[in-house]
């Protein structure tokens, strides 16, 4: 999980806003919700909310973080709005993660709240183990998005080996400013606009050593 920067809400959910008796999912909703779709994508480097696997617009669900059934006057506020991936929808409950997992819960903070200072609140071990200092906090990661699911840990522990490789490739220590030269690498998106997978977690590793 990393700080998610929100944009300007689509134009076609603003005018839809104006309907009498819009609602989420409502009549002709469907090209907003492509709109929607669309926008979260690329405000996001294609890379789920939560979990920072690639997602795509194929492969992507759109998540209430304020859950619809207990603050209905949220639903089509944009800043609720996260882009996620499908979080191993249709398995058992102890293998799903992430908006499917959470599903009408409740969390604490919001990648997507500035206030919130999403990046100081979680750590990662050399493992790959995503936590939180803030014991409330760390059993959302834990028990409603299952973020620390051997799968996604596993390839939160390979994207830190990765950063632990560059960064070892060159003889002698790394000084302050080459590690924030590949922490801006790190944070750059390629041609398509998309994020690396997981690249929340090569940040703050990276962070760490400065």
């Amino acid at each position: 999980m990393y700080e998610v920067k929100k944009g300007k809400e689509p134009n076609s959910l603003t005018s839809y806003k104006r309907l009498p008796g819009a609602i989420y999912d409502g009549p002709n909703f469907t090209s907003v919700k492509a709109d929607i779709r669309s926008k979260l994508l690329n405000e996001q480097g294609y890379t789920c909310a939560y979990c920072m696997q690639r997602i795509s617009i194929g492969e992507m669900k759109v998540e209430h973080w304020a859950p619809q059934d207990r603050h209905p006057n949220l639903q089509l506020t944009y800043q609720n709005l996260l882009g996620c991936c499908k979080g191993n929808e249709g398995h058992r409950i102890n293998a799903q993660t992430c908006d499917t997992r959470k599903a009408n819960s409740t969390l604490r903070y919001s990648p997507a709240n500035a206030n919130d200072r999403i990046n100081g609140r979680i750590k990662y071990s050399g493992d790959g183990t995503i936590k939180s200092s803030e014991a409330d906090f760390d059993l959302d990661l834990n028990r409603v998005l299952n973020l620390n699911y051997t799968r996604l840990k596993s390839n939160r522990n390979a994207a830190i080996n990765t950063i632990q490789k560059l960064l070892n490739n060159k003889q002698g220590v790394r000084n302050k400013d080459s590690i924030k030269k590949l922490i801006i690498k790190v944070n750059g998106r390629n041609s398509e606009n998309m994020l690396q997978p997981f690249y929340g977690v090569m940040i703050t590793y990276l962070t760490s050593k400065l």
